[in-house]
């Protein structure tokens, strides 16, 4: 891909770090890499926090997902509050899955 866009040559191996066009891209691609997981698993332990009440009463009026998602999930969403103890506890679940996925404890 990389020779067809001619960013390297036809007998040339990339310079991921070497060459200005190239390092960037590399190092955005590495960190979206290292943080997307963390962030998703972060994410959907907020929102296992949102009332499933509220989301089954939108399904039974008919709502779609995104009127679901734009109405009911994302408002409900829990905010930093230090009384949330739904909220804490997923998180802390998260990290504690996190920490036994990546560091092996």
């Amino acid at each position: 891909m990389l020779r067809r866009l001619r960013i390297i040559g036809p007998f040339e191996f990339p310079q991921w770090l070497g060459v200005p066009s190239l390092a960037i891209i590399s190092i955005i691609v590495v960190q979206v890499w290292r943080i997307l997981p963390f962030a998703t698993v972060i994410t959907l332990a907020g929102m296992t926090a949102v009332p499933r009440e509220l989301i089954e009463a939108a399904l039974v009026d008919g709502a779609g997902f995104f009127t679901r998602l734009f109405r009911i999930t994302l408002p409900n969403y829990p905010a930093d509050h230090p009384a949330d103890h739904r909220r804490r506890r997923a998180v802390h679940r998260a990290l504690h899955l996190h920490r036994q996925r990546w560091c092996g404890s």
